[in-house]
């Protein structure tokens, strides 16, 4: 585990990448807080990401933006609701800044 936030989202190592299962928010499509989940995906390029699923069809819950913990991400949504948030390194951050908690690896 790399670091948690709150009591709502995870940090996993996978090789070179992360997997960040969370709960959804309430803002969120269908998503009462505590019900369901979204899964985080490390790209190289967001916008570019963006671009091309945007292109392919795919539905937002929200536009491209520069996250407090340093990342530029967009949340996709897919053709039976799934949400899924792809983040890309944009700065560095200390996770004590924005309330998150680091682990150790």
């Amino acid at each position: 585990m790399r670091l948690t936030v709150g009591n709502h989202r995870v940090q996993l190592n996978v090789g070179d990448g992360a997997v960040i299962p969370r709960e959804k928010r309430p803002e969120e499509e269908n998503a009462p807080l505590g019900i369901g989940h979204a899964i985080m995906v490390r790209v190289e390029d967001a916008d570019t990401h963006c671009a091309c699923t945007r292109a392919h069809g795919a539905g937002y819950s929200g536009a491209g933006y520069l996250t407090l913990w340093g990342e530029r991400q967009f949340t996709a949504i897919d053709i039976v609701g799934h949400l899924g948030t792809f983040t890309q390194p944009a700065k560095y951050v200390h996770p004590e800044a924005w309330g998150g908690t680091p682990d150790t690896l």
